[in-house]
């Protein structure tokens, strides 16, 4: 995750999923501080929810999201970022209205 938003910078999308451990919190303060954004799915359908945590309580994540909804946020950014390739993308996209949004 850090090599990546070292790289590409704001352009990122990362996803931390159900796992033991807090390795992606440093991953997803770098792809914040770049720019990135960060989803990571809530603890109602982690089977472990110890990376995911570590990531929200750290204050990395921009949406909390059940998995079932991840796929359809990963495909609206992705969309988003497609349709502006050509210059900066926004940090701003549309996630599903049932998500618990993250203040920082």
């Amino acid at each position: 995750m850090r090599s990546v938003a070292h790289t590409v910078g704001n352009n990122v999308l990362g996803v931390v999923l159900t796992g033991m451990g807090r390795d992606g919190t440093l991953g997803a303060q770098a792809i914040r501080q770049h720019g990135g954004t960060v989803l990571a799915q809530d603890e109602a359908s982690s089977v472990l929810f110890s990376m995911p945590n570590s990531v929200i309580q750290a204050g990395w994540a921009n949406a909390v999201l059940p998995l079932v909804e991840l796929p359809e946020a990963i495909v609206q950014y992705t969309a988003q970022f497609r349709r502006t390739a050509s210059g900066v993308r926004s940090t701003r996209f549309s996630v599903p209205s049932s998500c618990r949004l993250v203040e920082l």
